[in-house]
């Protein structure tokens, strides 16, 4: 899967996904996961690997579906682009990189994380295969130390082995509270049984 993240960024994904599920009510999935940025003409400017996973239990079926679920989402840096600071003829500046003039030092800056978070998730069905889905929650992230509450919505279609969706996400900043995060996502999943 490829996908654009901020501006002219993008990212390359190529995972493996395992659902299981006990009875009714109780659900979980792992994943593993390389992933390849690129910014502007440069399409590898960071690699790392990430594995997560969740375990969810289902409260509620009607009128709403209400999940309670524990998630986590780690990525790992692998490689980073860098340029020498020091410009062509020796002189302070941009021009080094991989990027030539329009590169930093640093073309993509991309830090280890280790996310754990906990959320109630509320299903309702509109039309047909759609169905609207919004999270509430809280996540802690061990490698910087710093937590946030967040909420995203989306809306969901799904029938036999594949899946769309697109949704919102906002969250509050890590490192500083003023800040707000936001983000539109969309896709399509297909299963492969």
């Amino acid at each position: 899967m490829s996908e654009g993240i901020a501006g002219d960024a993008t990212r390359d994904r190529l995972a493996l996904r395992r659902s299981l599920g006990w009875g009714s009510s109780l659900s979980a999935e792992i994943e593993g996961a390389w992933n390849r940025y690129g910014i502007g003409d440069y399409d590898s400017a960071a690699e790392s690997v990430s594995v997560g996973g969740s375990l969810g239990l289902l409260v509620l079926t009607a009128p709403v579906e209400v999940r309670l679920e524990y998630a986590l989402d780690a990525e790992f840096r692998q490689s980073a682009a860098t340029c020498n600071p020091a410009g062509p003829g020796g002189g302070q500046g941009r021009g080094a990189g991989p990027l030539g003039d329009r590169d930093p030092c640093h073309p993509f800056d991309l830090q280890d994380r280790e996310v754990h978070a906990a959320h109630a998730t509320a299903s309702i069905p509109i039309a047909r295969c759609w169905q609207a889905e919004c999270n509430v929650g809280w996540e802690w992230d061990r490698e910087s130390g710093g937590d946030s509450p967040y909420a995203s919505g989306s809306l969901v279609c799904g029938q036999g082995r594949w899946r769309a969706h697109a949704g919102y996400e906002h969250r509050r900043d890590f490192v500083d509270d003023r800040r707000r995060v936001s983000s539109m996502t969309a896709g399509i999943r297909v299963h492969l049984r």
